[in-house]
């Protein structure tokens, strides 16, 4: 037989990095799967944390016979386009001329409004407000709106971080940047303007209780909740969330109905 040459040091490396690379995605997928994220998915999602957010979306739609969906703060569109490849009748409004363009762009009937008082196509089946309660600087209105949004009996889907999660504690109340940029004392003595709390940035770290308060004030009860991720939204991090207690977890899915009358919420709001 011919003898052949030994493969360099060189493949045999690529051959084991590419081998690791196909063991990673397939334990990603199984992840994923775990979860009950499908993979025909049809999104701009790439973190498994956001398509575990993804899954219970979907599921509690179709748990609930939803078929018309509003999504206050939109962004760019990555739940509403999904709900959009599945046939579901989705309105989606976003304060971002930019954000709304590339929604659209992605086949979402999106408009440009402010989600605390947009109210076109009422009643909807669902409303979802997916990580923006955090953003605005009175959370209690967009619950308010979303509840005048739904029928009688209709879900509200809700997502946002835990304001004392790991995630929050490392990015703002132990980071020393964050502290010093919205000091006045300082920015004043390094002659800069003051810091003035703005929709579009951090304006809220709410903790579980707050979140449920404000929904049971505005016209819903719970549901069902799941914890989303515990640091890093990896795979292998999302489970672990799943098995923490949720004052331990860097965020919160909430499925919550509209039990009564939103008119007395909307009067008290404003």
């Amino acid at each position: 037989m011919p003898e052949t040459d030994p493969p360099s040091p060189e493949s045999r490396i690529d051959t084991i990095l590419k081998r690791r690379s196909e063991f990673m995605r397939s334990r990603e997928q199984k992840a994923h799967l775990h979860h009950g994220a499908k993979p025909g998915f049809i999104t701009t999602y790439t973190r498994p944390v956001d398509i575990k957010k993804l899954a219970f979306i979907h599921r509690h739609l179709a748990n609930a016979g939803a078929r018309k969906v509003l999504e206050l703060g939109c962004g760019t569109g990555p739940i509403a386009m999904s709900l959009v490849a599945q046939n579901y009748q989705v309105k989606a409004v976003d304060v971002s001329p930019q954000a709304v363009e590339i929604a659209r762009a992605h086949g979402v009937d999106a408009q440009v409004g402010d989600a605390a008082t947009f109210n076109h196509g009422a009643p909807y089946d669902a409303v979802i407000l997916a990580d923006v309660l955090a953003e605005v600087l009175i959370p209690e209105r967009l619950l308010t709106n979303a509840a005048i949004n739904l029928r009688l009996g209709g879900l509200l889907l809700l997502s946002t971080p835990n304001g004392y999660g790991w995630y929050e504690v490392n990015q703002n109340h132990l980071n020393p940047k964050a502290y010093l940029r919205r000091n006045n004392t300082i920015r004043r003595l390094l002659g800069l303007e003051p810091y003035v709390r703005r929709d579009g940035t951090r304006n809220q770290w709410l903790t579980r209780a707050r979140v449920l308060s404000m929904a049971k004030a505005a016209s819903f009860e719970l549901i069902d909740q799941r914890n989303s991720d515990f640091i890093s939204g990896s795979p292998r991090d999302i489970q672990l969330a799943d098995k923490l207690p949720s004052w331990a977890v860097s965020g919160w899915y909430f499925a919550l109905r509209r039990v009564s009358d939103a008119s007395k919420s909307e009067t008290q709001t404003r």
